[in-house]
């Protein structure tokens, strides 16, 4: 990637994890579509097609959190709308990003 890092701003938006049983155990599917703002081109052709990242989220408290890890990264991608765009993500962990690791 052509950055060490990335910074959206987003709409307000809730975030719950679901909880799944599988056969590699129980995962927390933490997928969301969020609408952000539109970054500039250059971050819209990086991430037009799917990317592994770790992503950190800043809640309205200033807590923060990640979805994904360095081993098991999520998947993200931008896609541009009219006015906003939408950060798709696509991440299952193996333990709930709410929890101290």
């Amino acid at each position: 990637m052509k950055k060490e890092e990335y910074v959206f701003f987003a709409d307000s938006f809730s975030f719950v994890p679901t909880c799944a049983d599988s056969a590699s155990g129980r995962l927390f599917d933490c997928s969301k579509n969020i609408t952000i703002e539109t970054p500039d081109i250059d971050t819209l052709k990086e991430f037009e097609c799917e990317r592994y990242a770790v992503i950190y989220f800043r809640d309205s408290s200033e807590k923060c959190f990640a979805i994904g890890t360095e081993d098991v990264p999520a998947l993200v991608s931008i896609f541009a709308n009219l006015n906003t765009s939408t950060l798709k993500i696509s991440c299952k962990m193996l333990h709930s990003p709410f929890l101290p690791t």
